[in-house]
């Protein structure tokens, strides 16, 4: 474990208190605005470095820097980034695409340095799931109470559905684990409510998948309540929440649309709202540029259609456009660099003999499944906001996983 701060070092575990509760408060409100993520972010860079600075002897000893810089997962990002530099530089717009890869360069060098900033003490990943859940509640009420606040009424995209559905697992252990009980199981309901109130489809699929995987993933050692109640509590909860959600949206979209939306998931006229014919559109250019891809954000330029006469802008699916714009190489590299990063957690996960952190830990790991699935459908990875919510998860994976080794038996 990290060592703790003594009390003559007040300033850096403020600065610490600080760094993790604008990464709970930029991964909850984007509600307000996707810009909220890249800003409160870029504060976060500004505040690991000066507890780099002022914490350096903790904060080095901790990470044993030379080791850091020649982990396998810093080795792989670096493969990774060079194959789509390459990729770009090959591509159908080398300017803008090189561009475009050197911004996801500096995100990722960011998190880097914000990953080095926390491990200045241990994060309480408690106090960080209450901040993230109750202002994500927050935003999912403003989305309940948009029909009735007229010209008050909060505009804001379907796809912070999806950001509800990647931080419900937040609220949901806090709910199983915390005290106050009965007030988690509401910030639950809530969150569920905002997620079927927002109207993104995408985001119920990812919830519903979350829903299903949670009695087989989560550590239940250890709560007062076991498996089968804490089940059927969060069955209820979410079908009152999706009830209501459902209502709600229908309210805010018009009865028209409302059918619309719902019906084009599974109507055989345009399956998935459309996304299908997207993906087969796409699979021809993925042919013709199958080694390094088209290069970075060139989807747009390529005139994918996702019905006659309407391109667009992206994919909706990470796993094609990540093989369309750098090729099979570039996914390979991702790939296997995901891969390192979910390995070595699994494995911290599997032999450490702390229940309730692991619990904590199964939590982000959820949140990750549930980033991966809104991936397959939601927006452009290469969205900056969509790929900082990537880099943030990853940070607190591992993160977690640290934690998880330092509570490894002693052989």
């Amino acid at each position: 474990m990290p060592r703790i701060i003594g009390e003559h070092q007040k300033m850096p575990m403020t600065l610490h208190k600080i760094l993790w509760i604008l990464i709970a408060l930029s991964l909850s409100l984007t509600f307000f605005g996707k810009a909220v993520i890249g800003i409160g972010l870029a504060i976060c860079v500004l505040i690991s470095l000066i507890l780099m600075v002022l914490d350096y002897k903790e904060i080095f000893e901790w990470i044993k820097i030379r080791s850091f810089f020649v982990s396998k997962e810093i080795i792989f990002i670096t493969i990774t980034f060079g194959l789509w530099l390459y990729s770009a530089s090959r591509g159908i717009d080398p300017d803008g695409s090189l561009k475009e890869c050197i911004e996801y360069i500096g995100i990722v060098i960011g998190g880097v340095l914000i990953f080095i900033g926390l491990q200045a003490q241990a994060i309480p990943l408690r106090s960080l799931f209450k901040v993230t859940a109750i202002s994500a509640a927050i935003c999912a009420v403003l989305l309940f109470f948009s029909p009735f606040m007229g010209d008050y009424r909060m505009e804001w995209s379907s796809s912070y559905a999806s950001v509800l559905a990647v931080l419900f697992p937040f609220a949901f252990i806090r709910a199983i684990e915390g005290k106050r009980k009965p007030l988690w199981w509401m910030i639950c309901f809530l969150i569920v409510t905002g997620i079927f109130a927002s109207g993104g489809r995408t985001a119920w699929i990812a919830f519903t998948i979350t829903l299903i995987l949670i009695p087989f993933l989560i550590s239940w050692e250890g709560t007062k309540r076991k498996i089968f109640k804490n089940y059927m509590i969060l069955t209820l909860v979410s079908i009152i929440g999706m009830g209501l959600g459902l209502f709600t949206c229908q309210k805010i979209i018009g009865d028209t649309q409302f059918e619309i939306r719902t019906q084009s998931m599974i109507t055989m006229d345009r399956p998935a709202s459309g996304r299908l014919e997207v993906w087969a559109n796409t699979l021809d250019h993925i042919e013709e540029n199958f080694w390094w891809g088209t290069g970075i954000k060139t989807s747009q330029q390529l005139g994918i259609e996702k019905s006659e006469n309407y391109p667009v802008l992206h994919v909706h699916n990470a796993i094609l456009e990540v093989l369309l714009e750098t090729g099979i190489f570039g996914l390979l590299a991702l790939s296997l660099t995901i891969m390192v990063f979910v390995t070595r957690f699994i494995m911290a996960y599997l032999c450490s003999i702390d229940y309730r952190l692991k619990r904590q830990a199964m939590a982000v790991f959820l949140a990750c499944i549930a980033y991966g699935v809104c991936s397959m459908a939601l927006t452009s990875i290469f969205h900056a906001w969509w790929f900082l919510y990537l880099v943030v998860l990853i940070i607190l994976l591992k993160t977690t996983e640290r934690r998880l080794m330092s509570t490894q038996p002693k052989s």
